[in-house]
């Protein structure tokens, strides 16, 4: 009887013991962290698979260095693209008054050089010996007198010249609809190794008063305005 207790006894500690070992065991699977550091999962990886992964990091950032490089680069030139403002204004001659004061502005943040100016002309007219309205081909009026189209060597950036582009309208019998003006600008860009040029047409319109006003005309076929 005495051997029966001590044989149950020396089987329940065996059993405390084996579950003692079991928890024991299956405490630090319990206690790992379900999410690991970078540097712990390469440390866990074999050497070759740990420098293949380092090299994928390395390539991943090397790709996004020449994107953002690349995107600063064409933000740079963008930037830099050239930015001509033409402005017209009233003529403050009386005995021209499709005279414009024309104001080129430098926009931009180069610096331009080598500025040519050109100007043409093109009207319409109402004539009363025929009863008819009359268009008038382009042509080219730089040097007619009252012009100023001179030669500018550098506009800088937000800066502005003033040039004026004149065209005499003194015909008997014939009463003018309108005029267009058209200025051509001839320029060179620092970096650029080509000259460049921008056309700009206003065309004028008369107000209740008798003023004459100038307005863009963007509409117009550039091929039309070739001197």
């Amino acid at each position: 009887m005495s051997s029966r207790r001590t044989e149950k006894r020396r089987k329940r500690r065996a059993a405390k013991q084996a579950a003692a070992r079991m928890a024991a065991a299956a405490a630090p699977i319990e206690a790992q962290p379900k999410t690991q550091s970078l540097q712990a999962q390469l440390q866990q990886k074999p050497p070759t698979e740990r420098r293949a992964h380092l090299r994928r990091i390395q390539l991943g950032w090397g790709v996004v260095v020449v994107l953002l490089t690349l995107f600063g680069g064409i933000a740079g030139a963008y930037s830099l693209r050239p930015q001509i403002g033409v402005t017209a204004s009233p003529s403050l001659n009386k005995g021209a008054p499709y005279e414009p004061i024309l104001t080129i502005s430098n926009n931009g943040l180069a610096e331009l050089y080598d500025l040519k100016f050109s100007c043409t002309v093109s009207t319409e007219i109402f004539a009363h010996t025929s009863g008819q309205r009359e268009g008038r081909a382009w042509d080219d009026r730089s040097s007619d007198v009252g012009n100023n189209v001179g030669d500018e060597a550098v506009l800088r950036p937000q800066t502005s010249i003033v040039r004026t582009c004149a065209a005499r309208m003194e015909i008997s019998d014939v009463d003018i609809i309108w005029v267009a003006t058209a200025l051509h600008i001839h320029y060179r860009l620092g970096f650029w190794p080509t000259a460049l040029s921008k056309i700009v047409r206003f065309k004028s319109r008369t107000d209740p008063s008798g003023q004459v006003q100038w307005f863009p005309d963007p509409n117009a076929d550039p091929k039309e305005l070739l001197p």
